[in-house]
C-alpha cells in the first residue's frame, strides 16, 4: 500500500463508493503507516484524507470529524471504472487485515461497471474505450471526448 499523488488518480475515472472501514483515522494510520492529510471542509468542518495504490488498484479515504473517532466511519472509494470491484475490496481487506463481516458497510452491488463508453470505427465496428458504474459519470466523459475527431457512444452492456 502506498500514497498516490491525486494527479494518478485518472482524469477521466471518477469515484465510486465501496465501503466503510471500522477504523478512526488514527487507527489506519496505524495500521498502514500512512498519515491521512487533514483539511476543512465547508458544512463538514474538519476532514482527513489520502489517495492510495494497493496493487492495481487505487482507493480514496476519507475520514471526518476527528482523528480518534469511529463515527462517522472511514468512507473509501474506488475508482469510478474498476474493472473487478470484488478484487478491489479483496486487496483492501487484505493489505488492512480485515474481513468483510468488519466492514459497517459495502457497495451492494460488486459486479463489474455496465456502463461502456464505446468508439465508432469508420468500418462501422464498435470498440470499447472504458466502462464506468453509473450512466451520469460514462456521459460526463464522453462529453469530454466530444473534442476528440473520433465519434462515440454511451451503451449499457
Amino acid at each position: 500500500m502506498k500514497v498516490i499523488d491525486i494527479n494518478k488518480w485518472g482524469k477521466f475515472t471518477g469515484r465510486e463508493a465501496l465501503c466503510s472501514l471500522p477504523l478512526s483515522v488514527n487507527e489506519f494510520s496505524q495500521r498502514t503507516g500512512i498519515e491521512l492529510e487533514e483539511f476543512a471542509e465547508d458544512g463538514l468542518g474538519v476532514c482527513y484524507c489520502a489517495f492510495i495504490q494497493i496493487r492495481h488498484s487505487k482507493y480514496f479515504v476519507q475520514g471526518f470529524v476527528s482523528r480518534d473517532s469511529k463515527s462517522p466511519p472511514l468512507s473509501i472509494d474506488m475508482e469510478g471504472n474498476q474493472p473487478q470491484p470484488m478484487s478491489c475490496l479483496q486487496d483492501l481487506l487484505m493489505a488492512l487485515g480485515l474481513t468483510a463481516q468488519q466492514l459497517p458497510w459495502i457497495k451492494n452491488d460488486l459486479a463489474p461497471p455496465q456502463w461502456a463508453i464505446l468508439r465508432q470505427c469508420d468500418d462501422g465496428d464498435a470498440v470499447e474505450v472504458s466502462r464506468y458504474f453509473r450512466e451520469s459519470a460514462a456521459q460526463w466523459v464522453l462529453k469530454q471526448l466530444q473534442s476528440d475527431r473520433s465519434d462515440y457512444v454511451v451503451s449499457r452492456v
